[in-house]
Protein backbone atom coordinates (compact mmCIF):
# COMPACT_ATOMS: atom_id res chain seq x y z
CA UNK A 1 0.00 0.00 0.00
CA UNK A 2 1.45 3.42 -0.95
CA UNK A 3 1.92 6.36 1.37
CA UNK A 4 -0.50 9.26 1.34
CA UNK A 5 0.87 12.63 0.26
CA UNK A 6 0.84 13.82 3.89
CA UNK A 7 2.90 10.82 5.01
CA UNK A 8 5.39 11.46 2.23
CA UNK A 9 5.84 15.05 3.40
CA UNK A 10 6.95 14.09 6.90
CA UNK A 11 9.29 11.25 5.98
CA UNK A 12 12.87 11.88 7.07
CA UNK A 13 16.31 10.66 6.11
CA UNK A 14 18.98 9.80 8.64
CA UNK A 15 22.71 10.18 8.25
CA UNK A 16 25.64 10.21 10.61
CA UNK A 17 27.97 13.10 11.22
CA UNK A 18 31.38 13.01 12.82
CA UNK A 19 32.41 15.76 15.23
CA UNK A 20 35.40 16.01 17.47
CA UNK A 21 34.56 15.65 21.15
CA UNK A 22 34.96 19.36 21.98
CA UNK A 23 32.63 20.42 19.16
CA UNK A 24 30.10 17.75 20.10
CA UNK A 25 30.08 18.96 23.73
CA UNK A 26 29.48 22.52 22.54
CA UNK A 27 26.58 21.34 20.39
CA UNK A 28 25.12 19.44 23.37
CA UNK A 29 25.36 22.51 25.61
CA UNK A 30 23.72 24.84 23.10
CA UNK A 31 20.99 22.29 22.30
CA UNK A 32 20.22 21.83 26.01
CA UNK A 33 20.09 25.60 26.54
CA UNK A 34 17.48 25.79 23.77
CA UNK A 35 15.60 22.78 25.19
CA UNK A 36 16.24 20.82 21.99
CA UNK A 37 17.69 17.39 21.37
CA UNK A 38 21.08 17.35 19.64
CA UNK A 39 19.42 15.91 16.53
CA UNK A 40 16.74 18.62 16.43
CA UNK A 41 19.31 21.37 17.05
CA UNK A 42 21.59 20.17 14.21
CA UNK A 43 18.58 19.74 11.90
CA UNK A 44 17.49 23.28 12.72
CA UNK A 45 20.98 24.61 11.93
CA UNK A 46 20.95 22.87 8.56
CA UNK A 47 17.42 23.96 7.65
CA UNK A 48 18.08 27.54 8.73
CA UNK A 49 21.06 27.77 6.38
CA UNK A 50 19.33 26.44 3.28
CA UNK A 51 18.26 28.96 0.63
CA UNK A 52 14.89 30.60 1.26
CA UNK A 53 13.71 28.63 4.30
CA UNK A 54 10.09 29.24 5.25
CA UNK A 55 9.09 31.35 8.22
CA UNK A 56 8.13 28.16 10.05
CA UNK A 57 11.52 26.57 9.33
CA UNK A 58 13.36 29.63 10.61
CA UNK A 59 11.21 30.60 13.56
CA UNK A 60 8.80 27.83 14.60
CA UNK A 61 10.20 24.34 14.06
CA UNK A 62 12.09 23.11 17.09
CA UNK A 63 10.24 25.28 19.57
CA UNK A 64 8.72 23.77 22.68
CA UNK A 65 5.17 24.80 23.54
CA UNK A 66 3.04 24.10 26.59
CA UNK A 67 0.02 21.83 26.32
CA UNK A 68 -2.22 24.55 27.74
CA UNK A 69 -1.81 26.34 24.39
CA UNK A 70 -3.55 23.49 22.55
CA UNK A 71 -7.16 24.18 21.62
CA UNK A 72 -8.31 20.54 21.53
CA UNK A 73 -11.86 21.41 20.48
CA UNK A 74 -10.76 23.23 17.31
CA UNK A 75 -7.43 21.39 16.88
CA UNK A 76 -5.55 24.70 16.85
CA UNK A 77 -2.45 26.07 18.51
CA UNK A 78 -1.22 29.68 18.53
CA UNK A 79 2.49 30.17 17.88
CA UNK A 80 4.05 33.61 17.32
CA UNK A 81 0.62 35.16 16.88
CA UNK A 82 -0.41 32.71 14.14
CA UNK A 83 -2.99 29.95 14.58
CA UNK A 84 -2.02 26.58 13.16
CA UNK A 85 -3.79 23.26 12.97
CA UNK A 86 -1.78 20.61 14.75
CA UNK A 87 -1.14 16.90 14.49
CA UNK A 88 0.24 14.97 17.46
CA UNK A 89 2.93 12.49 16.42
CA UNK A 90 2.83 10.53 19.69
CA UNK A 91 -0.34 11.42 21.60
CA UNK A 92 -0.71 10.40 25.22
CA UNK A 93 -3.88 8.78 26.45
CA UNK A 94 -4.09 11.31 29.30
CA UNK A 95 -4.68 15.05 29.44
CA UNK A 96 -2.79 16.80 26.64
CA UNK A 97 -2.50 19.99 28.66
CA UNK A 98 -0.18 18.33 31.19
CA UNK A 99 2.67 17.94 28.68
CA UNK A 100 5.03 20.08 26.65
CA UNK A 101 5.31 19.57 22.89
CA UNK A 102 8.09 20.16 20.44
CA UNK A 103 7.24 21.39 16.96
CA UNK A 104 9.00 18.95 14.64
CA UNK A 105 7.70 19.81 11.18
CA UNK A 106 5.08 21.73 9.25
CA UNK A 107 3.04 21.39 6.10
CA UNK A 108 1.51 24.74 5.26
CA UNK A 109 -0.75 25.65 8.18
CA UNK A 110 -0.32 22.23 9.85
CA UNK A 111 2.26 21.79 12.62
CA UNK A 112 3.50 18.38 13.72
CA UNK A 113 4.00 18.11 17.47
CA UNK A 114 5.98 15.56 19.45
CA UNK A 115 4.89 15.09 23.04
CA UNK A 116 7.73 15.50 25.53
CA UNK A 117 7.69 13.44 28.69
CA UNK A 118 8.83 15.43 31.71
Amino acid sequence: MGLSSKEELVMTKEFSIQLDEQTYEQVVQVAQSKKLSVSDYVRRLVVDHLPNPSFESRQIIGRVIQGVKLDEKNNLVEVSGIYYHYHLENPSQSELKHYDYQITNNDGNQLYLKQLYN
